[in-house]
Formats: structure tokens, sequence, C-alpha cells
């Protein structure tokens, strides 16, 4: 409807295995997306990406912490740090040299993710590896502003927020016969009602995993400490080290194929 500005998305590959959840189950651990961030090389990628954005005035940069935005500030010209507990009159003269265009960008730990209202800003960075819904969609929504000096938005990816959460234009709800409200994204999948390591897992229309796997026969595991235990109850992190460590046999080998089904659909 033309409230927001015209978005062009930039993804890039990002290998998610340094991630673990936290204790809540809606968002990374602090030293795991560190990690990440450092093994990947992500700050030499946003250093170079910002090199080849010669045309864009205004550039957003979200990192893990204070740490990794201090260093940008020495790596990229025009840039300063903005975070939670740094002198409230600093802050307030670096945001008014960005936005008055003496300052290009800004590198920013979370204080700027939610409500920053910037018009012109025409490109976001994200290097903040998330698995939070709300926090990737503000971030998104900073670079949404209309104003006559912009084009578009441009949204750099290099931790695999849009595969997994789908470009924000794309957003549509649901109710069903229930009135219950659900979320939905790119490739109608469903975003809202589901532990957020599912997202993905889940299609408007079509049968969720754990439909799928329940049409499946019943297999239980036989011994061990999980005995009893049915192999669909058994940790997704611990079937992986059966099917590595396990010698299989015709004996054993219905556990072998109801594991295989189970990682095939997702589950």
């Amino acid at each position: 409807m033309e409230f927001w500005s015209r978005l062009e998305y930039q993804s890039y590959d990002f290998n998610t295995g340094d991630l673990i959840y936290n204790t809540t189950g809606a968002e990374y651990s602090n030293s795991s997306i560190k990690k990440a961030y450092k093994n990947q090389k992500i700050s030499s990628k946003i250093v170079k990406k910002v090199e080849e954005l010669y045309n864009r005035r205004s550039i957003l940069i979200a990192v893990p912490s204070i740490d990794e935005a201090k260093e940008l500030t020495t790596l990229i010209p025009s840039c300063k740090a903005v975070y939670s507990d740094m002198n409230s009159q600093e802050r307030k003269e670096t945001l008014k040299d960005f936005k008055e265009g003496r300052l290009r960008c800004i590198a920013q730990v979370n204080i700027l993710s939610v409500g920053f209202d910037y018009p012109e800003l025409d490109c976001i960075i994200t290097g903040r590896p998330t698995a939070s819904l709300s926090w990737w969609y503000q971030f998104v929504g900073r670079v949404t502003r209309i104003h006559p000096n912009k084009s578009e938005g441009l949204v750099v990816d290099f931790v695999g927020a849009v595969p997994k959460f789908g470009k924000v234009e794309d957003i549509y709800f649901k109710c069903d016969d229930k009135s219950r409200w659900s979320m939905y994204g790119e490739g109608k999948k469903l975003l809202t009602g589901i532990p957020i390591k599912e997202i993905g897992l889940h299609i408007e229309g079509e049968p969720s995993p754990y439909e799928k796997a329940a049409q499946g026969p019943s297999v239980k595991m036989p011994f061990g400490k999980y005995a009893g235990k049915e192999i669909i109850q058994i940790p997704a992190h611990y079937r992986e080290w059966m099917l590595d460590n396990f010698k299989w046999t015709p004996f054993n080998q219905k556990i072998k194929d109801e594991i295989l089904r189970l990682k095939n659909i997702g589950i």
C-alpha cells in the first residue's frame, strides 16, 4: 500500500553450527553468537560490503557486542559505535551527525534495533546472528521508512536471517476455525505459536513434521537410557549420535530406518 519503502535484500551463506539456544529457548546464547561472528569472519565481510556500497549514504550495522562495534570503527571510515552504556551526550551527538550526513556508518549493539526513526536510512547490515523473530523484524523496520531521498532500503544479511524468517513484506496473518491468529511469512512458513527452532518446519496447508511422523510406525528403543521410548521422543542430537556410533545389523535396522525417516521430514 506504499506505506513502506521498497526493500532490496542481499543474503549470504551462514553456518549455524556454533549457535546454541540460551535458557529461554527464544534466542541464542551471547557466547555462541560471538563465537559464530568470529569463526565466520563476519567483521571482514561487513568491512568489504561497506566498501562496495559506495552509493549508500547511511548504513546501520548490528553486531553482537561492544567489542565488535568498536573494532569496526577502526576498520570502516566515517563509522562510530553506539551502545547502551556510552556517554549520553556523545551518543546524542553521534546520532545527530549520522542523521545530518556527517557520519556515514553506525555500528550498534541492540540500542538502535527498535524505535530508531531515521527515514533517510537506506541500508542496514546485520552481523548479529539471531533466533528472535521480533528482533529481526524490528531491525528491518529501521529501513522501511519512506523518504524522497531514497528509492529503496537495502537489507544486507550475513547471518541467515532472510532464509529463516523470510522477507518482512511477505508477512501475513490468518485466523483458524477456533479464532486463533497465526503469523506466516515467505513460503507460507508458520512463524508464531511454535518453538523458535521449529520455524521453517510448518507450512500452511501442509501436515506438520509431527503429523507426518505420526503416520509412521511405532518404533521403540529397546535398551539404554531411552529404553521404552518411541524413537521420535529421543532428542535429535542423540539420534544423530546413534547413527554415527551404533553397529547396525538386521536385528536393529528398523531403528535406523526410523531415525532416517524422522531426519528426512525435519524432526
